[in-house]
């Protein structure tokens, strides 16, 4: 009889346990549950690294050849060059679902949960702390600087072609006389490269000429002050653009680079090359001999060590059953730069290299319970 009574009351107290709200791990192998339960997710940090790459480019003049014989221009530069650098970094983080940190809610019969879109939970019987999500870019492409551009399409003020003529020779009979005269017959063709140099140099002395009338007042209807600003504007654009075929031109380029970065949970250091800087290609994912690693080092500052070592000591304090699951997370430095040299570095909060506990299954049974949890960082903001 008595044994009867005993069996009775150790059912009826696994029944009680079974029927408080808990919360089981879905990554717990050990654990099998004879129904599902809601599930909600913690957040994880993506780290997001924007690179502005700028490249800087000389192209020669394709009247180099002539500058010092129609202008007097000496020592003009004769061969292309290229140089890059990154010119602005922006690192900053989202948080997203973590995909290894899912559990499950059991047994919940009076409380209301709050989760966001992705099910990653917010709170208990408590409004949702609002916030605004970060739309992060999704360009991940390596930017194709080069090079296959036309950078010179005005060469001259003149037709292409010029008019010659062809010498042919026609046999005659004068007299009794067989003589030879000749023909001259028009024909079109390409003008040479120099005869091109030459129109487009003449057209820049008849710019400075106009400027230098301008200037002395030199013509018969003067413009109002406004109206001959512009117009001066206008022709040392001109004359710039001209000037570029023979001393050749300077061109930049920026383009902005993405890169994504997921600390793996608990991760104290790491780094990961991002791309390569060139100075002929920008950037390029290809390493060679011409090209400079820019990589991203993270550093784990440890906020959460100690509470790591501390649960890990309490090996008396092992719960059959766990209340809602939430992180103690951990901050990290990022830092982008090549070889020892730092382009940027950046304090941030990363929950997956925190730690993961849970709430007592006693106050996760007391009544009227509210929780908040940071909708980012899966912390506890408020729990009362």
């Amino acid at each position: 009889m008595k044994n009867t009574f005993f069996l009775v009351f150790v059912c009826m107290l696994l029944f009680s346990c079974s029927s408080k709200l808990h919360v089981v791990s879905v990554g717990d192998k050990n654990i099998q549950v004879q129904k599902t339960g809601l599930t909600y997710f913690l957040p994880r940090a993506v780290i997001e690294i924007q690179t502005e790459v700028t490249s800087e480019r000389f192209i020669p003049g394709p009247y180099h050849k002539y500058a010092e014989k129609f202008l007097s221009i000496k020592d003009v530069m004769t061969q292309k060059t290229s140089y890059s650098d990154i010119t602005g970094i922006k690192i900053q983080e989202y948080y997203e679902a973590d995909p290894s940190a899912a559990f499950l809610i059991m047994n919940n019969k009076n409380n209301d949960f709050y989760f966001d879109d992705n099910m990653v939970l917010l709170g208990m019987n408590t409004e949702a702390l609002e916030f605004s999500p970060y739309d992060y870019h999704t360009k991940y492409n390596i930017p194709d600087f080069y090079d296959t551009k036309v950078h010179f399409t005005d060469m001259t003020v003149e037709e292409n072609f010029t008019s010659i003529f062809d010498t042919t020779y026609k046999v005659i009979e004068i007299d009794s006389v067989f003589q030879k005269i000749p023909v001259y017959n028009p024909v079109m063709t390409i003008k040479s490269e120099e005869q091109k140099a030459e129109e487009a140099a003449e057209f820049i002395l008849e710019l400075r000429k106009s400027r230098l009338y301008l200037l002395q007042g030199d013509i018969e209807l003067f413009p109002e002050n406004k109206t001959m600003k512009q117009i001066l504007n206008k022709l040392d654009e001109m004359e710039q653009k001209y000037l570029e075929l023979f001393i050749g031109k300077t061109i930049k380029e920026s383009e902005t680079f993405v890169y994504r970065y997921i600390p793996d949970n608990m991760q104290q250091n790491d780094s990961a090359t991002m791309f390569y800087l060139c100075d002929n290609l920008g950037v390029t994912n290809k390493p060679d001999n011409f090209t400079y690693p820019v990589y991203l080092k993270f550093k784990n500052t440890g906020t959460a060590n100690e509470f790591d070592r501390f649960f890990v000591m309490q090996n008396e304090i092992k719960e059959k059953t766990k209340g809602l699951h939430y992180r103690i997370p951990s901050t990290a430095t990022v830092y982008v730069g090549i070889f020892d040299n730092y382009y940027a570095q950046k304090n941030v909060i990363v929950p997956q290299c925190g730690i993961i506990t849970s709430i007592p299954e006693k106050i996760m049974n007391k009544k009227d319970l509210i929780i908040k949890i940071h909708p980012q960082y899966g912390s506890i903001l408020r729990i009362k």
